[in-house]
Protein backbone atom coordinates (compact mmCIF):
# COMPACT_ATOMS: atom_id res chain seq x y z
CA UNK A 1 0.00 0.00 0.00
CA UNK A 2 1.17 3.46 1.25
CA UNK A 3 4.40 2.18 2.73
CA UNK A 4 5.49 0.55 -1.00
CA UNK A 5 4.30 3.81 -2.57
CA UNK A 6 6.32 5.89 -0.42
CA UNK A 7 9.84 3.26 -1.02
CA UNK A 8 9.01 3.67 -4.88
CA UNK A 9 8.91 7.50 -4.73
CA UNK A 10 12.32 7.41 -2.90
CA UNK A 11 14.15 4.80 -5.27
CA UNK A 12 12.96 6.92 -8.16
CA UNK A 13 14.40 9.94 -6.51
CA UNK A 14 17.09 8.28 -5.63
CA UNK A 15 18.20 7.17 -9.31
CA UNK A 16 17.23 10.72 -10.28
CA UNK A 17 20.28 11.89 -8.38
CA UNK A 18 22.71 9.84 -10.30
CA UNK A 19 21.15 10.19 -13.67
CA UNK A 20 23.27 12.53 -15.38
CA UNK A 21 24.89 13.32 -18.94
CA UNK A 22 28.00 11.67 -17.58
CA UNK A 23 26.60 8.42 -16.57
CA UNK A 24 24.14 7.66 -19.66
CA UNK A 25 27.05 8.49 -21.82
CA UNK A 26 29.04 5.80 -20.38
CA UNK A 27 26.52 3.48 -21.58
CA UNK A 28 26.50 4.44 -25.06
CA UNK A 29 28.84 2.36 -27.40
CA UNK A 30 29.45 4.02 -30.90
CA UNK A 31 30.81 2.19 -33.68
CA UNK A 32 31.67 4.56 -36.42
CA UNK A 33 31.29 2.52 -40.05
CA UNK A 34 31.98 4.31 -43.06
CA UNK A 35 31.47 1.53 -45.65
CA UNK A 36 29.59 -1.70 -45.47
CA UNK A 37 32.89 -4.13 -45.27
CA UNK A 38 33.38 -2.38 -41.36
CA UNK A 39 29.39 -2.56 -41.13
CA UNK A 40 29.36 -6.57 -41.19
CA UNK A 41 32.83 -6.70 -39.43
CA UNK A 42 31.33 -5.13 -36.20
CA UNK A 43 28.38 -7.81 -36.55
CA UNK A 44 30.40 -10.32 -37.06
CA UNK A 45 31.51 -9.48 -32.99
CA UNK A 46 28.32 -7.81 -31.63
CA UNK A 47 26.95 -10.79 -30.08
CA UNK A 48 29.73 -11.45 -28.22
CA UNK A 49 30.45 -7.76 -27.13
CA UNK A 50 27.04 -8.00 -25.94
CA UNK A 51 27.47 -10.57 -23.76
CA UNK A 52 30.49 -9.09 -22.08
CA UNK A 53 28.36 -6.23 -20.99
CA UNK A 54 24.69 -7.37 -19.88
CA UNK A 55 23.49 -4.23 -19.27
CA UNK A 56 23.12 -3.69 -23.07
CA UNK A 57 19.45 -3.39 -24.05
CA UNK A 58 19.35 -2.01 -27.25
CA UNK A 59 20.76 -1.68 -30.62
CA UNK A 60 20.82 0.98 -33.12
CA UNK A 61 22.33 1.06 -36.64
CA UNK A 62 21.96 4.46 -38.43
CA UNK A 63 21.68 4.41 -41.63
CA UNK A 64 21.56 1.15 -43.10
CA UNK A 65 20.60 2.32 -45.89
CA UNK A 66 23.32 4.84 -46.23
CA UNK A 67 25.78 1.79 -47.02
CA UNK A 68 23.27 -0.52 -49.08
CA UNK A 69 22.71 2.63 -51.32
CA UNK A 70 25.99 3.93 -52.05
CA UNK A 71 28.23 1.21 -52.41
CA UNK A 72 26.74 -1.40 -54.57
CA UNK A 73 26.39 -1.39 -57.85
CA UNK A 74 25.66 -5.42 -57.90
CA UNK A 75 21.75 -5.64 -56.85
CA UNK A 76 21.50 -9.18 -56.41
CA UNK A 77 24.84 -8.92 -54.08
CA UNK A 78 23.59 -6.31 -52.59
CA UNK A 79 20.08 -8.09 -51.30
CA UNK A 80 22.24 -11.47 -50.24
CA UNK A 81 24.33 -9.26 -47.72
CA UNK A 82 21.69 -7.24 -46.62
CA UNK A 83 19.32 -10.29 -45.90
CA UNK A 84 22.58 -12.34 -43.66
CA UNK A 85 22.84 -8.95 -42.27
CA UNK A 86 19.39 -8.77 -40.83
CA UNK A 87 19.52 -12.68 -40.32
CA UNK A 88 22.33 -12.10 -38.09
CA UNK A 89 20.84 -8.95 -36.60
CA UNK A 90 17.98 -10.87 -35.31
CA UNK A 91 19.93 -13.57 -34.37
CA UNK A 92 21.45 -11.43 -32.08
CA UNK A 93 18.59 -10.09 -30.88
CA UNK A 94 16.78 -13.44 -30.05
CA UNK A 95 20.17 -14.60 -28.41
CA UNK A 96 21.05 -11.58 -26.48
CA UNK A 97 17.77 -10.54 -26.08
CA UNK A 98 18.42 -6.78 -27.09
CA UNK A 99 16.06 -4.66 -29.22
CA UNK A 100 17.65 -4.02 -32.10
CA UNK A 101 16.47 -0.66 -34.46
CA UNK A 102 17.91 0.04 -37.59
CA UNK A 103 17.29 3.35 -39.80
CA UNK A 104 16.38 3.32 -43.53
CA UNK A 105 15.40 5.96 -45.76
CA UNK A 106 12.21 6.61 -47.70
CA UNK A 107 12.69 7.30 -51.42
CA UNK A 108 9.56 8.33 -53.46
CA UNK A 109 7.89 5.86 -56.23
CA UNK A 110 5.85 7.25 -58.86
CA UNK A 111 2.67 5.71 -59.56
CA UNK A 112 0.82 4.51 -63.11
CA UNK A 113 -2.55 6.50 -61.73
CA UNK A 114 -2.65 8.79 -58.82
CA UNK A 115 0.25 10.69 -56.47
CA UNK A 116 3.88 8.67 -55.71
CA UNK A 117 4.25 7.05 -52.83
CA UNK A 118 6.87 6.89 -50.24
CA UNK A 119 8.24 3.34 -50.34
CA UNK A 120 11.74 1.99 -47.59
CA UNK A 121 14.87 2.73 -49.66
CA UNK A 122 15.93 -0.99 -49.53
CA UNK A 123 12.92 -2.32 -51.02
CA UNK A 124 9.63 -4.01 -49.70
CA UNK A 125 12.02 -7.27 -49.33
CA UNK A 126 14.45 -5.58 -46.32
CA UNK A 127 11.65 -3.52 -45.32
CA UNK A 128 9.49 -7.02 -44.64
CA UNK A 129 11.92 -8.50 -42.81
CA UNK A 130 11.68 -5.85 -39.97
CA UNK A 131 9.25 -6.61 -37.38
CA UNK A 132 7.38 -3.36 -36.16
CA UNK A 133 8.07 -0.62 -38.88
CA UNK A 134 7.74 2.90 -38.04
CA UNK A 135 7.57 5.83 -39.94
CA UNK A 136 9.13 9.45 -38.10
CA UNK A 137 8.47 12.46 -40.00
CA UNK A 138 6.77 16.10 -40.32
CA UNK A 139 3.24 17.43 -40.13
CA UNK A 140 2.69 20.57 -39.87
CA UNK A 141 5.65 21.35 -37.95
CA UNK A 142 5.05 18.76 -35.91
CA UNK A 143 6.97 15.37 -35.56
CA UNK A 144 4.88 12.08 -36.06
CA UNK A 145 5.46 8.66 -35.32
CA UNK A 146 3.36 6.35 -37.48
CA UNK A 147 3.30 2.60 -37.04
CA UNK A 148 2.99 0.82 -40.68
CA UNK A 149 3.46 -2.52 -39.63
CA UNK A 150 3.36 -4.03 -35.76
CA UNK A 151 2.47 -7.80 -35.18
CA UNK A 152 1.28 -6.19 -32.06
CA UNK A 153 -0.44 -2.88 -32.33
CA UNK A 154 -2.45 -1.14 -35.14
CA UNK A 155 -1.84 0.97 -37.52
CA UNK A 156 -1.66 4.34 -35.87
CA UNK A 157 -0.58 7.97 -35.95
CA UNK A 158 1.32 10.18 -32.46
CA UNK A 159 2.60 13.39 -32.44
CA UNK A 160 5.62 13.59 -29.88
CA UNK A 161 7.95 16.28 -29.42
CA UNK A 162 11.60 15.73 -27.57
CA UNK A 163 11.92 17.97 -24.40
CA UNK A 164 14.80 17.98 -22.20
CA UNK A 165 13.12 15.53 -19.75
CA UNK A 166 12.91 13.41 -22.88
CA UNK A 167 10.25 12.37 -25.54
CA UNK A 168 6.77 13.33 -24.48
CA UNK A 169 3.42 13.06 -26.08
CA UNK A 170 2.72 16.75 -28.36
CA UNK A 171 0.64 18.89 -26.65
CA UNK A 172 -3.38 18.90 -28.04
CA UNK A 173 -3.50 22.02 -30.00
CA UNK A 174 -7.08 23.99 -28.82
CA UNK A 175 -9.61 24.71 -31.01
CA UNK A 176 -10.43 27.88 -31.69
CA UNK A 177 -13.93 29.36 -31.49
CA UNK A 178 -14.49 31.20 -34.58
Amino acid sequence: GEERDEERVKEMAASLEDFTTERVLRGIYLFRCHEVTELLAALETLGEFIAERPKIRLVVIDSVAFHFRQDFQDMALRTTILSKMTNRLMSIATSQQVAVVTVNQVTVKPQARGPARLVPALGESYAHACTTRVILSWENDERVAFITKSPRLAQAKARFVVTNDGIRDAPRKRQRDD
